[in-house]
């Protein structure tokens, strides 16, 4: 069908477009099959569950209904004059008992759905009921034959207006006959021997209103069962089906008024639908096999198999016609490679395809290793040539110089350069967290960044040192140096902001005086990174300029003050923080004014004033000191602006003070702790006192009571008071003896004192607070 070289004597790339586009074409239709079968059983499971919530809904209300009707009879029956006589009456003359009985008679026979009535006469221990056959009888009947005793008995079970069953649940294997109804006089639980008048109701009326209902939706429920408040289960059939625990201790365990579970596997699973009755909290519950309410949707299924088939076999055909086509523009393109040989190109492609990538592949690679070769050396070249430029300009010649800056060779008569030092911040940081890769990548990018702003507005060279820092050499408008730099510093902040924004770097800019020899570039070079030391004293991200430090370069001090010095020392003796910290910042705007190198002799003299300082204190025995100077001495010289200094300083000085100050407070903590156990000790000795105190710790009594006063804000006295009516509250609601004796077991010896004090306190005097203990309730 095609001719091809007689490298490829199989057509690969044709059979791989086959496959794939039969494999799409199947992958789309088993999804979509598989979409139509999972949405087909989801329609089937919510019209069932709808048919079923329907008729479980109806089941419901006809079980709420009869709960009201049997209410409704109950409640006539016990409000009835001939009833309440059978109840509550010890002696009934014969001829108006039989008219009663009668009457009950014919209310049972009235009603179909009422199997017999039963009332129980406390006063008299007689049986009422239809289903005796005398309908009286005042002697013990045996438990087969007395429905109601058993209640009687165990009055727990006799709970008002609500069904409850009489005989084996289905749950036992059993049939279940009748439930039963109660009512009782006592508003709250029933009382063992009073009266009590029980309905029991025929469990067949339920259970057929229950399966007619469901032949009616055509048994759409399958089978049914209830389920009490209790969790015991009854069933309308006639012996009942008995399911497996897990559907009955499943519903038991639902938490919700109605819903459906799955619950089993395989052959044996099974869709639970219940629905919670209203008034008796029972469960109406119907069981249906998993495989009947899905039988037509497994037929559908079985269908849609067949039916895939067919449209995988057309699907086949299709891709095979679709293929052919396709691969007709490859057959040419072949035909075009066909002279080229596996043994020129070194190639052994698998397919078609591989075979024309391979090719190309090959052809590119051979032209980027020529351009990268050629390009890499360039890049090396002219990186030696700017570096050169910067570092040894009075060895570039003109000629030099014009192919670096084109502008600046242009403008000879009237050109004026300036040397920028762009330094990265926190150098050493910079080289440990980044990789190499990335050092370069941050360098190219300063260099990039700072030329493209630059150069919109002075012509410039940028030039990577390959250090910690970047040059820039910036041809300027001649004449008004004022306002180049001022225009300067405008670009570097924007060069700043950029480099920190995509970066995360922070860089500080200095720059030399203008100049306009370019043989003087070396030396406005060196210039601008000896200003750019000045970061000690501006800080990061700061730009410098000549005027910046003009008036610092005539200032030879480097040690601080003595006056300083003098009042720093007598603040940090004192422990005073606030003191302390405004000494220093007095000592560091003083520092701030100096040039680089005198701020690193300040530094150090200012260490060693803290350095014997504390070992004074620590010396003297004032304050117990420890501090590792040392530490701090190594971390301070290598910061590389004031600020970070400061911050260590501040480090050090908040040590320092903490130590000073946490000593005296310890100090005062031990004092008033002593007073406090003395008086929890000896809070019963009447004569307890400020002066007791001060005595027993060997104090003045006004040195004492002061100091407590000042710490505790309160004073002795009422302290100790505080204590004793504590002591006193917890005698009152804990204990029996008289008011008398505990104000005495308390330390107090004045009645109305101890009652005034006690009344302060608790809004109470103590006869009063005792019996409110002692009746929480008034």
């Amino acid at each position: 069908m095609f001719r091809m070289s007689g490298t490829f004597r199989s057509r690969t790339y044709f059979i791989r477009i086959l496959r794939t586009i039969t494999l799409v074409l199947i992958m789309f239709l088993l999804i979509l099959s598989s979409v139509l079968y999972v949405f087909s059983r989801s329609m089937a499971l919510e019209m069932q569950q709808d048919a079923s919530r329907k008729v479980l809904n109806q089941i419901s209300y006809n079980i709420d209904n009869l709960n009201e009707t049997v209410r409704s009879l109950m409640m006539t029956a016990f409000n009835d004059r001939d009833m309440t006589v059978l109840m509550n009456n010890q002696d009934i003359e014969v001829f108006e008992l039989y008219n009663k009985l009668n009457k009950l008679d014919l209310f049972v026979s009235s009603n179909p759905f009422i199997q017999s009535i039963w009332i129980y006469n406390g006063f008299n221990g007689c049986y009422y009921s239809t289903a005796l056959s005398a309908m009286v009888s005042c002697k013990e009947l045996d438990s087969a034959s007395n429905l109601l005793k058993p209640y009687i008995v165990q009055p727990a079970t006799l709970t008002k207006l609500t069904l409850l069953p009489i005989g084996p649940s289905f749950s036992e294997a059993g049939k279940q006959e009748l439930f039963a109804y109660f009512m009782y006089k006592n508003l709250d639980a029933y009382v063992p021997g009073s009266s009590v008048l029980m309905m029991s109701i025929k469990a067949k009326w339920l259970f057929d209103n229950i399966r007619t209902l469901n032949e009616l939706g055509e048994n759409s429920l399958g089978d049914l069962f209830i389920m009490d408040s209790a969790g015991k289960v009854y069933s309308p059939g006639e012996n009942g089906q008995i399911w497996d625990d897990s559907i009955y201790n499943a519903i038991r365990s639902a938490s919700s008024p109605s819903g459906y579970l799955m619950i089993g596997e395989g052959s044996e699973k099974q869709i639970v639908t219940y629905m919670t009755s209203k008034f008796n909290n029972w469960k109406v519950v119907s069981v249906q096999p998993h495989d009947k309410v899905f039988g037509k949707v497994n037929k559908l299924f079985t269908m849609m198999v067949i039916i895939l088939g067919i449209f995988i076999i057309l699907a086949f055909v299709v891709s095979s016609l679709a293929t052919v086509r396709l691969y007709r523009p490859f057959g040419r393109l072949m035909s075009k490679i066909q002279g080229l040989h596996e043994e020129q190109m070194g190639l052994s492609p698998k397919d078609e395809l591989s075979m024309m990538s391979s090719v190309y592949d090959r052809i590119v690679e051979k032209m980027n290793q020529l351009q990268a070769d050629h390009s890499g050396n360039h890049e090396i070249w002219q990186s030696y040539r700017l570096r050169r430029l910067i570092t040894d300009s009075a060895a570039v010649s003109e000629e030099e110089f014009a192919e670096c800056l084109p502008t600046a060779a242009s403008a000879a008569e009237g050109r004026q350069f300036i040397v920028a030092v762009l330094k990265l911040d926190d150098y050493e940081t910079f080289r440990r967290t980044r990789s190499e890769r990335e050092q370069k990548l941050c360098r190219f990018a300063v260099t990039n960044i700072a030329g493209e702003l630059y150069g919109g507005h002075f012509p410039n060279v940028p030039v990577d040192m390959k250090s910690d820092h970047a040059a820039v050499l910036l041809m300027v408008p001649p004449g008004d140096a004022e306002a180049a730099y001022a225009e300067l510093s405008r670009l570097t902040n924007l060069v700043m902001s950029t480099v920190d924004s995509y970066y995360n770097l922070s860089l500080t800019a200095a720059f030399s005086e203008p100049f306009n020899d370019i043989r003087n570039t070396a030396e406005s070079y060196e210039q601008a990174l000896a200003y750019s030391l000045y970061r000690m004293v501006f800080g990061r991200m700061s730009v410098i300029t000549p005027s910046h430090i003009a008036f610092r370069q005539g200032v030879d001090a480097y040690e601080i003050p003595y006056e300083m010095e003098k009042k720093l020392v007598e603040a940090i003796r004192s422990g005073e923080s606030t003191v302390v910290h405004t000494r220093m910042d007095a000592i560091f705007e003083y520092m701030a004014e100096l040039s680089p190198d005198n701020v690193d002799y300040a530094i150090l003299h200012l260490l060693i004033i803290l350095q014997h300082t504390v070992r004074e204190i620590s010396s003297n025995k004032l304050k117990n000191v420890a501090v590792d100077l040392r530490a701090y001495n190594h971390r301070m010289l290598e910061q590389e602006t004031l600020a970070d200094v400061r911050r260590l300083m501040n480090d050090l000085l908040h040590e320092v003070t903490e130590q000073i100050q946490s000593a005296a407070k310890g100090k005062n903590e031990y004092l008033i702790e002593a007073v406090k156990e003395i008086v929890e000790n000896n809070y019963a000795d009447e004569n307890l006192s400020l002066q007791y105190i001060a005595s027993a710790l060997r104090m003045s009594a006004a040195y004492l009571g002061r100091f407590y006063r000042n710490s505790e804000g309160q004073s002795v006295a009422d302290y100790i008071n505080e204590v004793r009516l504590t002591k006193a509250q917890d005698m009152l609601s804990a204990g029996n003896d008289s008011i008398v004796a505990i104000m005495k077991n308390v330390g107090f010896t004045n009645e109305s004192n101890f009652f005034k004090h006690f009344k302060k306190k608790t809004g109470a005097t103590p006869g009063e607070y005792r019996l409110k203990k002692a009746n929480p309730l008034q």
